[in-house]
């Protein structure tokens, strides 16, 4: 349950609003959203957000993957699930080659998909999600030869 994250003193949907446009338009991954009143010992505390979690189960069930066999990293390359070590070796790549070498570009393509990133940063931009790029950003690969790294819609907690 979500307090609609950095929209919890405004419309309280923003945030799902921009996932449930996504779902169908895209190719980004993106949280279930349900709204629901929530009560406290039958005092009233407002308008909340019913949200899948974003973790290596939601990834295995949206993607028929194995949770155990999987990457899932945040912004930092800090690691959620699985090891760090297949997008150190990428990123690693970014930064030491000219990406506009074709040669070059064709690693990365075969690294990251390619589709995915660019809807994530249209929608992450767009939708002006000024907690992203520092924070809630999410990323994800199966830990397979051949797998590409994905990125997940993610609007602020």
């Amino acid at each position: 349950m979500r307090n609609a994250g950095n929209d919890w003193n405004a419309l309280h949907f923003r945030d799902a609003v921009i996932h449930k446009l996504c779902n169908k338009k895209t190719d980004l991954d993106v949280q279930g959203y349900q709204p629901c009143l929530v009560f406290i010992n039958g005092e009233y505390w407002g308008v909340y957000n019913i949200r899948e979690k974003i973790n290596k189960d939601y990834i295995a069930e949206n993607h028929g993957v194995n949770p155990d066999s999987l990457d899932l990293l945040q912004y930092n390359g800090l690691v959620m699930d699985g090891n760090v070590y297949d997008f150190y070796q990428f990123a690693t790549f970014v930064l030491n080659n000219n990406l506009d070498d074709t040669a070059n570009y064709s690693v990365v393509k075969s690294w990251l998909d390619i589709d995915n990133f660019i809807d994530y940063f249209v929608v992450e931009t767009y939708s002006e999600n000024g907690d992203w790029l520092t924070n809630n950003v999410r990323f994800w690969r199966e830990q397979k030869n051949g797998a590409k790294w994905r990125h997940i819609g993610h609007q602020p907690e």
